[in-house]
């Protein structure tokens, strides 16, 4: 019995496993140190953008068949082409994102529309830098209405 006894203690001061445990930790070390890099990184490198989802709450029904275009500052920024299950979504009142961007903080013109046509007056949204920012759309009588979320 003596002699098992020491066989468990000599294996558990083993200097192999001693240092397993201790490369485990400092594994556990240096990833918590990355993901504090990498959070302070996307703080500088980001501070003065802002991601925005753009999408429809409200279709027009032309753009069944069009699908729209987004156009932002000036530069058409993305084109959507409504999935079946996407207008399904849209009739029941569910909001559809129809484009993802990197925008500089601050004010945009913003305008959405069907896909070849030529821009209208654009809606001016506003962009919190290193904040996301939903910008949704809703057709209507008098054109597009928007909100930021």
């Amino acid at each position: 019995m003596a002699v098992l006894a020491l066989g468990a203690s000599a294996r558990a001061e083993d200097p192999v496993d001693a240092y397993d445990a201790r490369l485990e930790e400092i594994a556990r070390e240096v990833e918590a140190i990355r993901q504090e890099l990498e959070a302070v990184a996307r703080e500088v490198a980001w501070a003065g953008m802002a991601e925005a989802f753009v999408f429809v709450e409200k279709p027009d029904p032309a753009w069944r068949e069009t699908g729209v275009v987004v156009v932002v500052d000036g530069t058409p920024v993305a084109s959507h082409t409504f999935l079946p299950e996407e207008w399904s979504l849209l009739e029941k009142g569910i909001a559809v994102e129809v484009a993802r961007v990197w925008v500089a903080a601050g004010e945009h013109r913003v305008w959405l529309g069907p896909a070849g046509a030529e821009p209208g007056d654009p809606a001016v949204l506003e962009a919190a830098a290193a904040r996301p920012v939903a910008w949704v759309a809703a057709a209507g009588d008098e054109g597009v209405r928007w909100r930021a979320e």
